[in-house]
């Protein structure tokens, strides 16, 4: 990650108005993955906005695990703030929901993007259509799929 973000600076000649981090910011959910992540995204030299991913909703190790998948919490209480304040998010609810599927609360992390191009404005939404389905057995985490998230506050009901 570090890498990325010097090359990035290094070549910001190139005019870039946003970067979009599009999920798998962690490797298993952890809160002190997501700070030291932040910690090492916060030197870009443009703004950026992280999208969540599969890798980011249950936390684990490799001798423990969450109860139930909490690191969407978690990517809303380290990344909140940058994102309500971006001047390109125009909809970002971060609020719990009860997920009726699986008998929990998920805390959804939905993101609307708008990006001024002059005449015309470019739209991209960040839905997390992430399970929170459990891995198989004798793995952690969650499943690797998407999710229709079909309940309020879910996926489906704010796209």
């Amino acid at each position: 990650m570090k890498r990325a973000v010097n090359l990035i600076n290094s070549n910001l000649s190139s005019s870039i108005d946003l970067i979009i981090i599009t999920g798998d910011i962690t490797g298993s959910a952890q809160l002190t993955q997501y700070q030291k992540a932040n910690e090492i995204l916060s030197a870009l030299q443009v703004p950026w906005i992280p999208l969540i991913g599969n890798h980011d909703t249950w936390p684990y190790t490799s001798i423990d695990e969450a109860e139930t998948p909490i690191g969407d919490a978690y990517f809303g209480q380290v990344f909140g703030e940058r994102i309500r304040s971006s001047k390109f998010v125009t909809d970002y609810p971060n609020m719990t929901a009860f997920d009726t599927v699986h008998n929990f609360n998920q805390n959804p992390q939905h993101i609307e993007i708008t990006i001024d191009l002059g005449n015309t404005d470019a739209i991209i939404f960040g839905a997390d259509w992430n399970t929170r389905m459990k891995a198989l057995p004798g793995y952690k985490g969650n499943l690797g799929q998407a999710d229709l998230n079909d309940f309020p506050g879910g996926a489906l009901p704010w796209f």
